[in-house]
């Protein structure tokens, strides 16, 4: 069912004036000159050119005289009804996702992943936080300076194209080998795969994503054999376009 959080994920993050925003209902983002004192509650806070960017917990005195806040003018992404990213200046961007009691926070599986299989990038995480009473999690992290794999794709040579298919490779690889005996996510939350939820209800908000799990082993493989109804096809298809079936 289609149905907007409230308020709308788009209207999560508003900038105030060049120098403050508003993120959810408990933080603001404050920019002040770097030589400038530092703010003594600062939750996080990064450097950007000659300033420094500050989270700091939501001040009203702050917002005294302020307009209602321009929540497009430093969006990046607008991601349906669940949730959108910005930029906070050149060197940070903050993502806001709907959340709900028992949803994995990304943050948690960023760091996972970092301390786990240190080989493998991750971004830089600078802030993490749950906005209970808008039921959406913010996370700040660092931005990278770069154009993005489907921009540079065209123009990269066959050798560059193989290289990064190869990195790729090793680095799902090492992902690969972390296990579990159970299908769950590191926190022990359910996993949102899309293509094992089966045909989810009417009723669900596009907003609230389903989750599969948690499970044990022997309860994933009981929920697989009753995630359709669908009857068996008699002869698996080819997915290329001009060979014939694959034989019995």
């Amino acid at each position: 069912m289609f149905c907007e959080m409230e308020p709308p994920a788009r209207e999560s993050v508003k900038r105030m004036n060049p120098s403050l925003w508003t993120l959810g209902t408990t933080v603001i983002c404050v920019k002040i000159s770097t030589g400038d004192a530092q703010p003594l509650n600062s939750l996080a806070s990064w450097v950007d050119g000659d300033s420094t960017f500050h989270l700091q917990p939501r001040d009203e005195t702050y917002l005294t005289n302020s307009t209602e806040g321009d929540a497009a003018i430093d969006r990046l992404q607008e991601c349906g009804t669940g949730g959108s990213v910005w930029k906070l200046g050149s060197e940070a961007i903050c993502k806001v996702k709907s959340w709900y009691e028992g949803r994995q926070l990304e943050a948690t599986t960023i760091d996972f992943v970092r301390k786990t299989c240190p080989e493998v990038p991750m971004a830089e995480v600078i802030y993490s936080w749950i906005d209970r009473p808008i039921n959406r999690t913010f996370l700040i992290m660092k931005r990278v300076q770069a154009r993005t794999l489907n921009t540079a794709w065209p123009h990269l040579s066959a050798a560059q194209h193989m290289n990064i298919a190869k990195e790729v490779a090793h680095h799902c690889s090492s992902l690969a080998r972390i296990t579990s005996s159970r299908y769950e996510s590191i926190s022990g939350c359910g996993v949102y795969e899309y293509w094992l939820m089966g045909k989810l209800p009417a009723s669900n908000p596009s907003w609230f994503y389903m989750t599969v799990g948690p499970f044990s082993s022997i309860d994933m493989k009981t929920y697989m054999t009753k995630i359709s109804c669908e009857i068996l096809p008699e002869r698996p298809i080819s997915r290329v376009s001009g060979l014939p079936p694959n034989p019995r």
